[in-house]
C-alpha cells in the first residue's frame, strides 16, 4: 500500500490512497487502546487507521474494522479518520478502455466533491460542533453489470454507505439497481441512465437521476424533425420526405423508439398516419457478439441494411450508442445508392462519443450530416461549471462530455440531501425524502461552491430552495426520481487543420423544459455545425 497526499486533477490537496494490496491485520507502530487486532471490535476509525492503514474504518453497525477499499473500489477521497464523516461511493467505467466514457462522469463528481471540501465540509450534526468531512470510494465497473454488482456489494454490504452515485449506462443501473440497492435500501443516482424504464421501475423510492428519461430527448427529436424538415425540402427540392428510425435491439432503442413514434411528425401527418406509409420505416440492428454499449463492435447483423439503402430516406433517427458512429453510419454510408443525396442522421447523447475523427474515420463526410441531442442546457450555471472544469482538471477530458455536469449536480443535490436530515438517521429512504427540499418555488440557489452555506443555512434551519442544477432545473419528480431537464445540440466541426473535432455543443442552442422550439433558430445551428 502507498498513501500520498496529491495536487491531482482538480490542482487541490485532497488525501488520496492508491491501494496495491492490504496492510497487515495489526501495526507495529501501534501500541496501547488505540490499537486493533484481527478478531477484536473497535471503537472509532482512528483504531481501525493505526491498526491496518488509513483506509480502514471503524464500522459502527458492527463495532469492527472495514476496508473501504477493494479490487474494484481502488481510490479513496477525504479524511478518513473522522467517525461523523459521510461516506459514499461511485461507480462508473473509469479504467481500460471504457475510461473514456467514464472519466469525464467520475471527474465531474470529484469537481463537486472538491466544492465542498473548500466548504469545510457539511455541517455539524446537531448538538455537535465539528463539521463532517466526506468520504468518496470511487469504483470502476468497466461498463460491465458483473464487475458494477460486485463493486455495489462491497460498497453496502462491506462498507455499508448509504448512497451510490452511477452507473454511467441504463442496463448497468438498472442490475445494479435490482439485484443490490434496492435489497439493501440504498440510495442510486445515475447521472446518465436514461433508458425510460427506469421511470417505472419497482424501486421502493431508492433509484434517481441527474439526467431526464429517453422520452425527453424523444420530444426534442421531433421538435428538430420540425425546423430541419422544411430546410431539407428546400435543399432536396423534395416534396416529401422519407424517414427511419434504427435503433439498437435493446429495451433502451425500443423504448427511445416508441416514445418518439408516438410524437414525430412529418409530411404534415404523423409517422404512423396511412398517408405515410410509403415514407416512413422502422427498423433495428442486432449486434453481434457486442454488449450495451459497445465502443468497437463486430456490426450489426439482418438484412436491414439493404433495405435501408434501398428505401433511400432523407432522414435517419438513429438511436443507439457508439456503434451508431463506429459501424453503423460508415456500413449506411457505404451501402447507399447512386442517387443525388445522402441521408441526415440524427443521433442522441450515445452517439456522442471522444475520439470522434476515429470513429468517422470510414466516413468522415457524414458529419456534415450529423446533429445529436443530449440532456443539459447551456446555461450560466453550465458555463460557470465548464469553467471550472477546465481550469481546474487537466487529464485531457472535456467537460462537455455526456453525463459530466450531471454528475456534478449528482453529488451536489446527494450532499444538500443529507445535510437536509438533520438528527435522522443517514438511511437511503431518508436521503430520498431530502431531495423534496431542493424543489421549493423560491428562494432560488445556483449550482457551485459559491451558494454552498447559503444552501446548508436554509437546510439547517428546516427550509427549502430550489436547486438551479448546472445541467439545468433539476426540479426532481418525486414519483418518478427523474428531473424535468432542458435538451442540448451537439454536432461535429473541423478543426483549423481539417480535423474532425470530438462532439460539441451548440453554444445558446438547447431545447428548453418550458419552449419547444430550440434557442438561437436553425439558421444558427446550421451555419455553427457547417450542415
Amino acid at each position: 500500500m502507498r498513501t500520498a497526499t496529491i495536487r491531482g486533477v482538480l490542482g487541490l490537496a485532497i488525501s488520496v490512497l492508491f491501494l496495491d494490496g492490504c496492510p497487515p491485520s495489526f501495526s507495529p507502530s501501534c501500541s496501547g487502546d488505540e490499537c486493533v487486532g484481527v478478531d477484536a471490535t473497535c471503537k472509532n476509525n482512528v483504531q481501525c487507521n493505526l491498526a491496518r492503514g488509513p483506509s480502514w474504518v471503524c464500522r459502527s453497525s458492527t463495532q469492527r474494522c472495514v476496508n473501504l477499499a477493494s479490487e474494484d473500489c481502488k481510490r479513496i477521497l477525504g479524511d478518513t479518520s473522522h467517525d461523523d464523516a459521510v461516506v459514499v461511493g461511485s461507480v462508473f467505467p473509469v479504467e481500460g478502455s471504457y475510461q473514456l466514457w467514464g472519466k469525464p462522469i467520475e471527474n465531474g463528481v470529484e469537481l463537486a466533491f472538491d466544492d465542498f471540501l473548500q466548504a469545510g465540509g457539511l455541517p455539524p450534526l446537531p448538538g455537535k460542533t465539528q463539521r463532517r468531512p466526506m468520504v468518496l470510494i470511487a469504483c470502476n465497473d468497466g461498463a460491465n453489470a458483473l464487475t458494477a454488482i460486485r463493486a455495489a456489494r462491497h460498497l453496502t454490504e462491506d462498507v455499508g454507505v448509504p448512497a451510490i452515485i452511477g452507473s454511467a449506462y441504463s442496463g448497468v443501473t438498472t442490475e445494479v439497481a435490482t439485484k443490490v440497492t434496492i435489497p439493501a435500501k440504498v440510495l442510486l443516482i445515475s447521472p446518465s441512465a436514461t433508458d425510460p424504464t427506469l421511470s417505472t421501475l419497482a424501486d421502493d423510492g431508492l433509484v434517481w437521476r441527474t439526467c431526464p428519461s429517453d422520452v425527453t430527448q424523444a420530444s426534442a427529436h421531433a421538435a428538430l424533425m420540425k425546423i430541419l424538415e422544411p430546410d431539407l425540402k428546400t435543399r432536396l427540392s423534395a416534396d416529401k420526405l422519407k424517414v427511419v428510425i434504427l435503433h439498437k435491439n435493446n429495451s433502451n432503442g425500443r423504448d427511445l423508439g416508441d416514445a418518439l413514434m408516438s410524437v414525430l411528425k412529418f409530411n404534415d401527418a404523423t409517422a404512423t398516419h396511412p398517408s405515410n406509409g410509403n415514407y416512413f420505416r422502422r427498423a433495428e440492428y442486432v449486434m453481434q457478439g457486442g454488449t450495451n454499449p459497445d465502443p468497437i463492435p463486430a456490426g450489426p447483423g439482418g438484412e436491414w441494411i439493404d433495405e435501408l439503402a434501398a428505401f433511400k430516406p432523407h432522414v435517419i433517427f438513429l438511436l443507439g450508442t457508439a456503434e451508431t458512429v463506429y459501424s453503423i453510419i460508415p456500413m449506411i454510408e457505404d451501402a447507399w445508392p447512386i442517387v443525388s443525396y445522402r441521408p441526415f442522421y440524427l443521433l442522441t447523447d450515445g452517439s456522442a462519443i471522444p475520439q470522434m475523427a476515429n470513429a468517422l474515420a470510414l466516413a468522415p463526410e457524414a458529419r456534415q450530416r450529423m446533429l445529436g441531442t443530449k440532456p443539459g442546457t447551456g446555461g450560466e450555471n453550465f458555463k460557470g461549471f465548464v469553467r471550472d472544469y477546465r481550469s481546474r482538471i487537466h487529464d485531457g477530458t472535456s467537460p462537455e462530455a455526456t453525463g459530466a455536469v450531471n454528475a456534478y449536480d449528482a453529488f451536489y443535490t446527494l450532499m444538500y440531501a443529507i445535510v437536509a436530515l438533520g438528527d435522522k438517521p443517514m438511511t437511503g429512504p431518508n436521503i430520498a425524502g431530502g431531495f423534496s427540499r431542493l424543489i421549493a418555488s423560491a428562494p432560488a440557489l445556483p449550482s457551485g461552491p459559491a451558494a454552498i452555506h447559503e444552501a446548508f443555512r436554509l437546510l439547517t434551519e428546516g427550509s427549502s430552495f430550489n436547486y438551479e442544477g448546472a445541467s439545468g432545473p433539476l426540479d426532481f419528480d418525486m414519483t418518478t426520481g427523474e428531473p424535468h431537464s432542458d435538451i442540448q445540440l451537439w454536432c461535429v466541426r473541423e478543426d483549423n487543420n481539417g480535423k474532425i473535432t470530438d462532439p460539441i455543443t451548440i453554444p445558446a442552442a438547447y431545447f428548453s423544459t418550458t419552449t419547444p422550439n430550440p434557442t438561437g433558430g436553425w439558421p444558427a445551428i446550421r451555419q455553427f455545425c457547417d450542415l
